[in-house]
């Protein structure tokens, strides 16, 4: 039987066993394939695809019911009845109940002795020859059969399904009068007769297929005939030749509203006419169909307003509240609009539908919207507008009837705040407590506008900011705040000044209109608002002494700037150290000069020597006597910022350089477009995100370096180290494990949540040097690799050796994922002493591959595995329990008794002469041993942390070897096979191996100031 597990690993042993199935979800049949890689040891090659080709075996039926006209047949095809099968199987129908009032034949021209066949098959249905014949004798509108479809090799059948068969009978029954309604004539002479007036039909049984209701019509529509007699105060006419009555006419006719009812001129009392109802074979009435002449009513608005809205590609509902027409007794869907000219920039949409013709309900619901052509104006305001005349009850007689005119102006004004960024891009105003700012494009961005309006536009600063006061430099009328577009965007004509009690954030309000239209400037204005953000200053010690509002230059000449009216002062910084820096350089030709030549940055100190100078240079394409400029007062302390690369300067960013000295060891600094190498990038390059670390091996996960030198316009150069470290995203946690039991590794410790859907995985490029990790799943296989699945599925374990004191381990892990660069950790692992120690064994590499790990003492061991165990405990006990009654018995024994005084006189000898040798041997902790062992260039260049030696007291009854804190054993782990294991002394088989450990440090006496190392 399948299981439900979905494996994502297996071995050959699996494969083998045949425990391996593919189970197909039974959705599609086209191929499927399977990618797997083949792990040999450490060894890894693939990827290999398993193609799988799906054979599908199914069979599937679909009906569907036909219609045949009482006595006749009807041809059984591939639309009534379809089987299909996989692989293209020969198929046959089986019929398994018989229709009751008809046949099933074969050839329907065959009907001697007719009766319903048993089954046929799909090529004589493909050939037409099945036919179903209806029993003329009877008078059933329904009847059904029932049909499966089964494979002729497998005798595979579908489950049986109904096909219905709606019989139809001609002219069986009179027709019915359902709707005679009165009809009411408003201002008009000719109106319609419609269906909801009068409507007949042929009067047939309810069928049921499928929960619709369906009527047996009988008699079609165009058949249905009303024939006219005696019309009183007008007569019946076609609504295509109104002038010739006529007598009769059809149901049909009615429906498409093509007949009409003439009222006689000046008669105001009621008319109609009598009618007989015949389909052809029966007749009903006469019936009477009466006209009503009411009062003569006077259409009036209630509302015509006009829609003023903005340009763009959401389209404006005309609601009740600009177009309204209420009549008393009148329903709203009996008030008809009739648009005689349709808009000219734009369309009128019915629920979303382009419509001439439109209903006082549809404008009360909402449904009626006006949707412009085009997104983007080139005038201010576009006007349009509509005809329409009001109808009532559809009326085709409108030529008396007055019309009116809808008006729509589409303008940039009614751009309401939620929709100003598709037209206008703004951007908030940051100045320093007291400071000022010149408003320019950088803030007012208008470009979305002005690519296609091309007139000339003002704006209009009627309001002053709560917390600041604006400055107006260039008004086209004194005295007030209106100025062009165009000279508030070049930055010299509104400066904002901050006041320097308040913090609070400010705005600035303004009104954009049209010159053209300049009068009407309150009804035809765009508002915006633009904030204003107010910074602190950095330094309060920062005292701006001097600094004037306005300067005189003459065209052509020089202006040397002094600290007379140019003055900053700080107690503590140098005048060298408080710089200038130009926010916003001059638009209109003025520059600033030094001895270099055009500069946008220096100091109060040029300032104080007369270095600086401003100068103008007449522009060709400007007429203006006004320039402003930006500064920015900073202080320049710090060169190099700790977060990634950030050098603060006072000049353009652009120009400062960093230049790598020495490059890192582990990885490199490359481009991100054209992924070279990059030796030499700007800060704004760091800025922009173009420059990439990117490791060239494993290595970078410790730390890595490079050098490098930081240069700015003004020469200065700063000198450098960088260190790299490359991070996991994830954050392990410390293992904490029992010596004696294995530890389950969660994903509390190893949490790569962040990466589920990347597919985890984790490499053990480090191996732990007391234990060793394994799967659940294959508990006798050294693991090299793992996913992140595993972990949360509690597949992963710990297995420690045995020790009798605590040890930390760690394992070096790689971890990997889809789309991101891998990155090695350690894996933190405390191992805790048993309370009960059997053994200690080897440490060595080789033996944790060779011993099983100790499962006993765990509760996360399988069930089966459990009592395995315990079958080999009960078999150990009957072996040591017959050992030790042979012992017994032999103890008995006199000559068993000599010879153990034998053995012990020899161990006593044995034991003087290896304490008199010990004794005669030189004492090596008298003598100075210096040993080098070799070490990789990396972990030269390493700090050793120091060790705490221990001292042996052979006069206590046990020694304490105190572990070195967590944090020392962790960086200080050294390289496998360069610290040799002190517990390897517990497993030499030397004579020392039966002795206490008092003993064993006894044995080799300590003198003043030595210790064990």
């Amino acid at each position: 039987m399948p299981s439900n597990f979905f494996v994502s690993r297996f071995t050959q042993a699996h494969v083998n066993a045949g425990q391996i199935q593919y189970l197909h979800d039974g959705i599609l049949s086209s191929p499927d394939s399977v990618v797997f890689n083949v792990s040999i040891g450490k060894q890894m090659i693939g990827p290999y695809t398993l193609f799988i080709n799906v054979v599908d075996d199914r069979v599937e039926l679909s009906v569907s019911n036909i219609t045949v006209i009482s006595g006749s047949n009807k041809t059984i095809n591939s639309d009534v009845i379809y089987a299909t099968a996989g692989s293209e199987r020969d198929i046959e129908f089986r019929i398994l109940s018989d229709p009751e009032f008809g046949w099933l034949v074969r050839d329907a021209s065959n009907l001697t002795n007719i009766s319903t066949i048993r089954q046929f098959s799909v090529q004589e249905l493909s050939d037409h020859r099945i036919h179903y014949i209806s029993n003329p004798i009877s008078r059933e509108l329904r009847d059904t059969f029932t049909v499966a479809a089964c494979t002729i090799d497998t005798q595979q059948c579908t489950l049986p399904k109904q096909v219905t068969v709606l019989v139809r009978h001609h002219n069986l029954y009179e027709p019915e009068l359902l709707r005679n309604e009165v009809m009411k004539i408003w201002n008009m002479r000719k109106t319609p007769i419609t269906k909801q007036h009068l409507f007949s039909q042929v009067k047939g049984e309810l069928l049921y297929e499928l929960n619709d209701e369906i009527k047996d019509d009988d008699t079609p529509i165009e058949q249905i005939r009303y024939l006219i007699n005696q019309p009183l105060n007008g007569y019946v006419a076609r609504a295509n030749n109104p002038s010739k009555a006529i007598t009769n006419f059809s149901q049909a006719e009615i429906n498409k509203s093509e007949i009409i009812f003439v009222k006689n001129e000046d008669t105001a009392t009621a008319g109609g006419f009598s009618f007989l109802v015949s389909d052809g074979l029966h007749q009903i009435g006469p019936e009477w169909f009466t006209v009503e002449s009411l009062q003569e009513i006077k259409i009036t608005m209630d509302a015509n307003g006009h829609l003023v809205m903005p340009p763009g590609k959401f389209p404006a509902v005309i609601g009740s509240d600009l177009l309204k027409v209420q009549i008393a007794d009148v329903d709203p869907s009996k008030i008809v609009y009739k648009v005689t000219k349709i808009p000219r920039y734009g369309n009128l949409l019915l629920s979303g539908v382009l419509t001439e013709q439109f209903t006082q309900e549809d404008i009360n619901e909402g449904r009626l919207v006006y949707k412009v052509d085009s997104d983007f104006l080139d005038e201010w305001t576009k006007k349009d507008l509509f005809l329409f005349k009001v109808l009532l009850n559809d009326s085709t007689d409108d030529s008396a009837i007055d019309e009116n005119r809808f008006k729509i102006s589409i303008t940039y004004a009614a751009l309401p705040s939620h929709r100003l960024h598709e037209f206008i891009q703004l951007h908030s105003v940051v100045v320093s407590c007291g400071g000022s700012v010149a408003i320019n494009e950088s803030h007012v961005n208008l470009d979305v506008i002005r690519k296609n309006f091309h007139e000339e536009l003002l704006v209009d600063f009627s309001r002053k900011p709560r917390h600041g006061q604006l400055d107006v430099l260039n008004s086209i009328i004194k005295h007030t705040a209106l100025m062009k577009l165009f000279d508030l965007l070049t930055g010299r004509s509104l400066i904002y000044r901050h006041q320097k009690e308040a913090l609070l954030r400010d705005e600035i309000l303004f009104y954009i209109l049209p010159k053209n239209d300049a009068n009407r400037r309150r009804t035809n204005r765009l508002r915006i608002i633009l904030p204003v953000i107010v910074l602190p200053q950095k330094d309060p010690l920062v005292k701006i002494k001097e600094f004037p509002d306005r300067i005189k230059l003459i065209v052509g000449n020089n202006y040397s700037l002094s600290s007379e009216i140019f003055q900053v002062a700080h107690p503590v910084i140098k005048p060298s150290d408080l710089e200038y820096r130009l926010l916003q350089a001059g638009s209109n030709g003025v520059k600033f000069l030094m001895k270099n030549g055009m500069t946008e940055l220096f100091t109060q100190d040029d300032v104080n020597k007369g270095r600086v100078r401003l100068f103008h240079q007449q522009q060709l394409n400007v007429h203006s006597d006004i320039d402003v400029v930006v500064f920015e007062v900073v202080l320049n302390l710090i060169s190099i910022s700790l977060t990634h690369f950030g050098a603060k300067s006072n000049g353009d960013r652009s120009k400062i350089v960093y230049k790598i000295t020495k490059s890192p060891e582990n990885g490199t600094l490359y481009w991100v477009a054209g992924e070279k190498e990059a030796n030499t990038f700007t800060q704004l390059d760091i800025d922009e995100e173009r420059v990439l670390y990117a490791q060239l091996n494993m290595q970078a996960f410790q730390v890595d370096r490079f050098e490098f030198k930081v240069e700015n316009e003004l020469n200065e150069t700063v000198q450098s180290i960088s260190y790299v470290r490359v991070l996991p995203v994830l954050n392990p946690r410390i293992l904490v494990a029992d010596s004696s039991s294995v530890a389950l590794i969660t994903g509390a410790h190893l949490n790569a949540s962040i990466l589920q859907y990347l597919t985890p995985r984790f490499f053990v490029t480090k191996s732990p040097r007391f234990g060793r990790f394994v799967l659940n799943s294959n508990v006798g296989q050294y693991v090299e690799f793992f996913t992140y699945n595993d972990i949360i599925n509690n597949g992963l374990f710990y297995v420690p050796n045995q020790t009798d004191v605590m040890v930390l381990d760690f394992a070096e892990l790689e971890l990997n994922a889809d789309e991101i660069q891998p990155a090695r950790f350690r894996f933190e692992i405390e191992i805790h002493p048993s309370t009960i120690i059997n053994y200690i064994p080897s440490t060595d590499s080789t033996a944790n591959h060779s011993i099983p790990p100790d499962l006993s003492h765990s509760a996360m061991l399988p069930f089966n595995k459990l009592i395995n165990y315990c079958v080999l405990i009960i078999l150990f006990a009957l072996i040591v329990a017959v050992i030790t009654t042979v012992i017994i018995f032999r103890r008995h024994s006199s000559n068993r008794k000599q010879l153990r005084v034998v053995q012990a006189q020899k161990r006593r000898e044995l034991n003087a002469k290896a304490k008199t040798d010990l004794q005669k041997q030189p004492d090596l902790l008298s003598t100075t041993v210096y040993a080098t062992i070799g070490r990789s260039r990396r972990e030269l260049s390493e700090k050793r942390p120091e060790r705490s030696l221990q001292t042996f007291d052979g006069s206590k009854q046990r020694a304490s070897l105190t572990p070195t804190p967590a944090s020392q054993r962790t960086q200080s782990r050294p390289l496998s096979g360069e610290v040799m294991d002190y517990r390897e002394l517990n497993i030499r088989n030397t004579p020392e191996m039966n002795r206490s450990r008092p003993d064993r440090y006894q044995s080799t006496r300590l003198k003043d100031n030595q210790y064990w190392v």
